[in-house]
C-alpha cells in the first residue's frame, strides 16, 4: 500500500483500563495496542465486549487481505497491473481491492472528480510516490530529483492524459466473473494508488468486525484514521464518557512536520463518528535554495493540474511558485471513515472557497485552513471540547481570519 494518503493530525484520547474493584458489572473490557499494519502504519484497537480478543484478530486478517491485494511496494496484484499488466489484460484481485474499485469510483464523482486514483504516475514523476517516500530521509530531497518541466514533458503529458483517454473512471473497469473478481486497465500508462481511501476503507472494515462481534463500544484508529462506536466506558470511575479527539495545528510556528505542533482544538464524539485529516503537512520534501526560495513539494497531487497541491507554474517565467492561500489541511467529521478520507482529500485539492462550498454542499461537518485563514463548516464553537489547558483553543491562532458556516 503506499502511504500516499495523508498521515492524519488527529488524536484521540482512549485508556486502557480494568474493571476490577471498579463496582460496575461491565463486560469484559479489552484494549491492544497492535503496532504495525501494512507494513508501516499503526493500529489500535479498544473495544469493550466479550468477543473482543476473536475480533480484533480478525481483524488483523482481514487487514492482511487488503494489504496483500493492494501493497504497491509488494508483488500485489494492484502491482502487477500497473506495471506489468497489459491494456485489456484481466488480472484477478481480491475482494477489498473490487470494492475499494467502486467506491473510488463513486467518490470520484461526488468529488467532481478532485479524489482520483489514478494519479500514481504523476506521483512517481514528482518523487512523492510510496517508492520514493520510504527511502527518504526526513524530508530529504530524492536523490538527482529535477523539477519536471511541466509545459513540455513528454512524461508528464502521458502520466495525465493516460486516465482521460477513456470513458470509465480511472481507466480502468473491474467486474465479476464466475464468482472471482477483476480489474483490466483500458489505455496504456493508467497507474492507480488507493492510498487516499484505503486506511479510511480498513477502518470501516475492523469496526464494522467490532460490531458484528457484539462489541457495545469500540475505537478503531489506523495511522491517525480513526472512528469511534459507543461511548468510551470508565471503568475506574464507572461512568461512560464522550471519547476526545485532538486536532494539531498544521502549521505550528510556521513550520511543517515538527513533532511539536500545538493543539488547534478538540471535540467531544460518541455513537458512530469518524475524524480524519489530509494535509501537506506530513510527507512532503523541499527543493530549491534558501536564496531561490524553498518550493515544498507534498504528496497530495492535483489531478486537474497535475502538479502537487499548493504548486502552480507560470508558463511565460516557466517557473513554478507556491500559492500561500492553498488549503494546507482540512479535517472531516462524518459516521463514515471512507467518506471522510475522500472529501479530506478532494477539499486540499479545492482552492480554499471551492472546498468550502463541496463540504457545505455535502453537508460534512469539517475544518478547513489555509496558512492564514480557518473555515468551520457545520460546526459551531459549541461543539468544541474546552479542558481548562487553554492550548486547545488553538484555532484562535487564526485571530480575525475564522469563520464558522452553517449548514442551509
Amino acid at each position: 500500500m503506499s502511504v500516499r494518503g495523508c498521515l492524519a493530525i488527529i488524536t484521540v484520547f482512549v485508556l486502557s483500563v480494568s474493571c476490577a474493584g471498579c463496582g460496575v458489572a461491565y463486560e469484559r473490557e479489552y484494549y491492544v495496542n497492535g503496532g504495525i499494519v501494512f507494513g508501516v502504519f499503526d493500529l489500535d484497537v479498544w473495544m469493550l465486549g466479550r468477543g473482543s480478543p476473536a475480533a480484533y484478530q480478525k481483524m488483523l486478517d482481514e487487514l492482511g487481505q487488503i494489504n496483500a491485494g493492494i501493497n504497491l511496494t509488494l508483488n500485489s496484484p494492484l502491482r502487477y497491473l500497473n506495471e506489468g499488466a497489459a491494456v485489456g489484460e484481466p488480472v484477478e484481485v481480491n475482494y477489498h481491492t473490487y470494492r475499494l474499485m467502486g467506491l473510488s469510483a463513486e467518490y470520484y464523482k461526488k468529488t467532481g472528480g478532485a479524489f482520483n486514483i489514478a494519479v500514481q504516475a504523476l506521483s512517481e514523476l514528482w518523487c512523492v510516490d510510496s517508492t520514493y517516500s520510504l527511502n527518504l530521509s526526513w524530508h530529504g530531497v530524492p536523490q538527482d530529483f529535477k523539477l519536471p518541466a511541466i509545459a513540455d514533458a513528454e512524461a508528464f503529458k502521458q502520466a495525465y492524459l493516460a486516465f482521460e483517454d477513456t470513458d470509465t473512471p480511472f481507466g480502468i473497469e473491474a467486474y465479476t466473473q464466475g464468482g472471482k473478481y477483476y480489474v483490466k486497465k483500458l489505455a496504456e500508462g493508467v497507474k492507480i494508488d488507493f492510498g487516499a481511501i484505503a486506511k479510511g476503507y480498513a477502518v470501516e472494515v475492523c469496526m464494522d468486525i467490532a460490531k458484528q462481534s457484539g462489541a457495545r463500544s469500540a475505537y478503531v484508529g489506523i495511522a491517525g484514521h480513526n472512528k469511534i462506536y459507543g461511548s468510551y466506558h470508565n471503568a475506574e470511575a464507572g461512568e461512560e464518557t464522550d471519547f476526545t479527539f485532538a486536532v494539531t495545528h498544521p502549521r505550528s510556528h510556521g513550520t511543517r512536520g515538527s513533532f511539536f505542533k500545538e493543539n488547534l482544538f478538540a471535540t467531544a464524539q460518541s455513537g458512530e463518528a469518524s475524524v480524519i485529516a489530509s494535509g501537506d503537512y506530513e510527507r512532503f520534501f523541499y527543493y530549491g535554495s534558501e536564496e531561490d526560495g524553498y518550493l515544498p513539494i507534498c504528496h497530495i497531487i492535483d489531478p486537474f493540474s497535475g502538479m502537487p497541491i499548493g504548486i502552480s507554474y507560470n508558463r511565460e517565467a516557466k517557473a513554478y511558485a507556491y500559492d500561500e492561500n492553498a488549503v494546507v489541511s482540512a479535517v472531516i467529521i462524518d459516521p463514515s471513515a471512507i467518506a471522510a478520507e475522500a472529501f479530506a482529500t478532494a477539499a486540499c485539492v479545492y482552492g480554499f472557497e471551492d472546498a468550502v462550498n463541496l463540504l457545505k454542499n455535502s453537508r460534512l461537518k469539517s475544518a478547513v485552513m489555509t496558512e492564514q485563514k480557518i473555515a468551520f463548516i457545520g460546526i459551531t464553537e459549541a461543539d468544541f471540547f474546552k479542558p481548562e489547558n487553554p492550548d486547545y483553543a488553538g484555532y484562535k491562532s487564526y485571530g480575525e481570519n475564522i469563520e464558522f458556516i452553517a449548514f442551509e
